[in-house]
């Protein structure tokens, strides 16, 4: 008679428990001719023989099982999986569920586990939706593998989503959520979970302090690693082996170097680990010479021999330099010769040295001879082509990663796309971002800020708000990458309004978000918001930041804010070419050209070299100061610095020679270029012109063509606008015949430069052919900024019924359109139209610019309106944050002289932010002659002379101030001033006097 029931189950599971696989098979054997006990005992043999070793004899009993209940499906699915065969393991978890037999807690637990070990978040997921559904996701082993899962593959989001489900949460949770964050680069995260873990008297063990010493070496946290060093001696883990060399690790990697080798000293034994944690802490900190000499201290002590780790560690030291990939080669053939080739973190190593030397050749031959291409295997890849913006190549290795079913990671598709990026790739963007939308992970901080900034970058501004909105939870990188975006398309009304959303979303911000902001605000001459930056910059303490100062430093000097400018400079502790150009600019466009030639020489004392930028602002400020000595001494810095051959320079050093009036030297300039280009010719042609050598002018043209330039449509635009600006509109009308018998055809912007040279009644014919041919050609209906030349000119003409009609009939009416209407009336006094035209421009929604007051300020000029003129000025500073031009405060001083309010006028003058020009003072001795102000009309004379000493209109003018006083005498001394005036020149430039005669 057979045991009973009970007993066989007893024996069956001693056996299991003694894995005694001989007595195990006896048992089996008995009762293997009785149905009943077999089927009764089946479910329990199968565990039985997997725990004693025997999958294949499992295998057998779970065939012939007629019921197969969860725990025999769980053991054959573990077994699969401890026998590293994932992929059979899944398939008996698919056949259990078509027998419909339901899986238990371990059955999730086993296959989440195979799903840590393979990285497999997609698998990962699913069991997770799985679980869920039969009511096991709050099941604290399933929860806590779940944890596991999402922080070992970087999806971190979902990982506190769980571990924030759980009541009951143990050092194990704890520690996998920090190891999880210190793995993935959230230091700050990991150490906010760590305090959270102190405050909920958690225990910690050795595992919970190695992985946030390591968080503290990512963030080179001194202060807190020093903490949780003395939690560490107070909790005695000091002798645990794994926490000593973590220390030494943290000391290496935060330069505590002597602290490093304190904890080296005092460990009870080295070994070959300790060494590599010293050279691992070096290798993370680039400390590159410390790893190699302490790879020699190594070797010269001769106890141990480097492993696949310390060589590894010691490659890193060699990913810069011609002189450090030597080293690298070298090891790399130690590495050969012990056979660490198959090692994945030594080839792994290898690929990245040879990558980011430049080597990619090298790289790519070693990573396809590796004998194991794990994961990090391929990012290292991907990471080498974003390195050097190889979009396509990187696609193409993409591709062929899932082909050979390898799952990309975080890591994999921030990479790719950075390099798609890099070359604007929008089409293989859309192709990872689809995967990344399939894997789950579009909600990742680091791949959400890495989609914002290629679709940034590629222009689809939409694309990129919407990625950004998907993130969820933003960072200051987020935002960072939005603004810049629409930084880079001067967007600046778009990028204040972030600015301002980010505050209120709270995220603080750093360094490169106000670079970003006073970048844009430069750009759209938001000067009262610049300056609200600027104080909110202080109060967050980052005026220090370089970068910070010199966006500050640029946007003030691009402004014409020189004062500003100046003082940010002097905080500016190492000044760069940036800054010393930034402020050279400011000067040349908004102030002295005096004062921008000589920080161009204390530039030179500050040991700072000039770039192409500093030499084309300081050569821009040679020609306002038309000093021959100035220019000549840029132009031999230029030659010493051997850029005398660069086209672009000697372009500019053209149009210095040319503005400044030196044409001899600029004509001899242009001669003697290797190339002579159409841009050189250009600037001397435009030179001559506007010195009224118009015949010259023409007489160059001729030559650049007999010289074998032939002329473009960008020169035939260029002699046109001169004559244009000229007002000579019969030559520029000649001109426009001449380019049309050579076949050049005309474009809209021809149109517009030929229209600037119709102005006054007499020029209203020609005006109407040109509308008449530019109908004719559907130019007029195509373009809507030739449409606005037309009401220019009508308006400049005199005929502001054709301009109104014209502008009637325009389908968009933009900021260009009103200010030439307004403009056009303005010239006519019609004060009346010009407000209304103003607040119907209003009323349209369209915000007023500099422009548009300028013509509101001519209007009252003209009729006299002190007040209102005023009132205006100060409307557009202070309601519309306008800094005003030269222009504006010209016609403000006009304002004051005409009305006779002299003293006004002289201190508007003294309140200029910019040193005043010949116009300014012009308006001044105006002003004088109609109210016979004599001593203020001399004072504004000698001024006049000082910022353009060779025109004569202030001779003239202050010659008839004291003819009209009667001042006969001085009147004789201003008409000597003026002849010894032109003999010095004729003397420096070899001009000739008018009235006299060419010796």
């Amino acid at each position: 008679m057979l045991p009973s029931h009970d007993n066989f189950l007893c024996i069956l599971l001693k056996c299991k428990r003694e894995r005694s696989l001989g007595h195990l098979r006896r048992l089996h054997h008995l009762i293997s001719d009785s149905n009943t006990t077999f089927e009764a005992l089946g479910n329990y043999f199968v565990p039985a023989f997997i725990e004693c070793g025997c999958v294949q004899s499992a295998l057998e009993v779970f065939d012939k099982l007629h019921y197969k209940n969860e725990y025999s499906w769980t053991s054959l699915i573990q077994a699969h999986t401890n026998s590293g065969d994932a992929s059979l393991a899944f398939k008996f978890y698919a056949r259990m569920l078509e027998e419909q037999v339901l899986p238990n807690s371990f059955t999730f637990v086993v296959l989440l586990r195979a799903c840590v070990h393979l990285k497999c978040i997609v698998k990962g997921r699913e069991l997770h939706c799985e679980a869920v559904k039969e009511g096991y996701e709050l099941d604290q082993f399933v929860a806590s593998i779940l944890v596991d899962l999402y922080a070992k593959c970087g999806s971190l989001s979902d990982a506190q989503d769980v571990f924030s489900e759980l009541k009951e949460r143990d050092t194990v949770l704890w520690t996998a959520m920090i190891a999880g964050y210190s793995e993935h680069g959230f230091g700050e995260d990991a150490l906010k979970c760590f305090r959270q873990m102190q405050d909920e008297k958690i225990p910690r063990d050795a595992g919970t302090y190695v992985c946030i010493l390591k968080a503290c070496s990512s963030l080179e946290d001194i202060v807190t690693g020093e903490e949780i060093h003395k939690e560490v001696t107070v909790s005695g883990f000091n002798e645990n082996p794994f926490l000593g060399n973590t220390l030494v690790y943290f000391y290496a990697r935060v330069r505590k170097h002597e602290e490093a080798h304190t904890v080296f000293n005092r460990l009870s034994s080295h070994d070959v680990v300790t060494w590599n944690a010293l050279l691992a802490g070096y290798s993370e900190n680039k400390r590159s010479e410390q790893v190699l000499a302490s790879l020699d201290q190594m070797r010269k002590e001769g106890k141990f021999s480097p492993n696949a780790v310390t060589l590894s560690c010691s490659l890193k030291a060699c990913c810069s330099g011609s002189q450090a990939i030597d080293i690298g080669r070298g090891l790399h053939s130690e590495v050969l010769k012990k056979g660490y080739e198959s090692e994945v973190v030594v080839g792994n190593t290898l690929v990245d040295m040879y990558s980011k030397c430049g080597f990619l050749t090298e790289a790519m031959w070693v990573f396809d001879n590796l004998a194991i291409q794990d994961i990090i295997s391929w990012n290292t890849i991907f990471s080498a082509y974003a390195e050097h913006g190889l979009g396509m190549e990187g696609m193409n290795f993409y591709e062929r990663m899932k082909s050979e079913h390898v799952s990309p990671t975080l890591i994999t598709f921030v990479s790719s796309l950075k390099a798609c990026g890099l070359q604007g790739l929008i089409d293989a963007g859309f192709i990872l971002h689809t995967d990344i939308t399939l894997y789950g992970l579009e909600k990742e901080i680091q791949v959400g800020n890495t989609l914002v900034d290629l679709y940034a970058k590629c222009g689809w501004l939409r694309e990129s708000r919407k990625a950004f909105e998907d993130i969820g939870i933003h960072d200051v990188v987020s935002w960072n990458v939005l603004i810049a975006g629409y930084a880079e398309r001067r967007l600046g009304e778009e990028v204040v309004s972030c600015f301002k959303a980010m505050q209120q979303e709270g995220v603080p911000p750093d360094a490169l978000t106000y670079v970003f902001i006073l970048k844009s605000c430069g750009d759209a001459n938001l000067f009262e918001k610049c300056q609200k930056i600027h104080a909110e910059i202080a109060t967050d303490g980052l005026e220090v930041e370089s970068q910070v100062a010199s966006s500050m430093l640029v946007l003030y000097s691009k402004c014409g804010m020189l004062l500003e400018a100046e003082e940010v400079f002097k905080t500016i502790p190492d000044r760069d070419v940036v800054c010393w150009t930034a402020l050279i600019s400011g000067h040349t466009e908004y102030g002295s050209g005096k004062e921008a030639v000589n920080y161009f020489h204390k530039m030179f004392m500050d040991g700072v070299s000039p770039n192409h930028f500093t030499y084309v602002y300081v050569l821009k400020a040679c020609s306002k100061l038309k000093n021959i000595e100035s220019c000549r001494e840029v132009h031999s810095f230029i030659i010493k610095k051997g850029y005398e051959k660069d086209p672009f320079l000697c372009s500019a050093l053209v149009d210095m020679y040319s503005k400044a009036g030196f044409l001899d030297d600029a004509h001899v300039l242009v001669l003697h270029l290797n190339v002579q280009d159409v841009v050189s010719w250009t600037a001397l042609i435009s030179g001559y012109a506007e010195h009224g050598s118009c015949e010259e002018a023409l007489s160059c043209f001729e030559q650049l063509q007999h010289e074998g330039v032939f002329p473009d449509i960008i020169l035939w635009n260029a002699i046109l606008l001169v004559y244009s600006e000229k007002g000579e509109y019969e030559v520029v009308f000649g001109l426009y015949s001449q380019m049309q018998e050579q076949g050049v055809a005309p474009d809209s912007a021809m149109f517009v430069s030929i229209l600037k040279a119709c102005s006054g009644p007499a020029a209203l014919e020609i005006g109407k052919k040109l509308h008449a041919i530019a109908f004719r050609g559907r130019e007029e209906v195509k373009n809507p900024i030739l449409m606005n030349a037309f009401i220019d000119m009508y308006g400049r003409c005199g005929s502001m019924k054709d301009a109104q009609q014209v502008f009637d009939a325009l389908p968009v009416v933009d900021i260009t359109s009103w200010n030439s209407i307004c403009s056009g009336y303005a010239r006519q006094g019609e004060i009346d139209l010009v407000v209304r035209s103003y607040h119907g421009m209003v009323q349209d929604g369209i915000q007023p610019d500099g422009f548009s007051f300028l013509n509101l300020l001519t209007a009252c000029t003209h009729a006299g309106l002190v007040h209102e003129g005023c009132h205006c000025f100060q409307a557009m500073i202070k309601e519309y944050g306008i800094g005003p031009n030269i222009k504006h405060q010209t016609c403000l001083i006009d304002l004051f002289g005409r009305a006779g309010q002299l003293d006004e006028a002289v201190v508007a003058v003294e309140n200029m932010p910019f040193e005043p020009d010949f116009v300014v003072w012009s308006a001044v001795l105006t002003a004088c002659r109609k109210w016979g102000d004599v001593d203020l009309g001399r004072h504004s004379f000698d001024n006049a002379l000082k910022s353009e000493e060779k025109n004569t209109g202030a001779f003239i003018m202050m010659y008839n101030i004291y003819s009209d006083a009667q001042m006969w005498a001085k009147a004789m001394e201003i008409h000597a001033m003026r002849a010894a005036s032109w003999d010095n020149l004729n003397e420096a430039t070899g001009q000739v006097r008018p009235g006299s005669q060419r010796q």
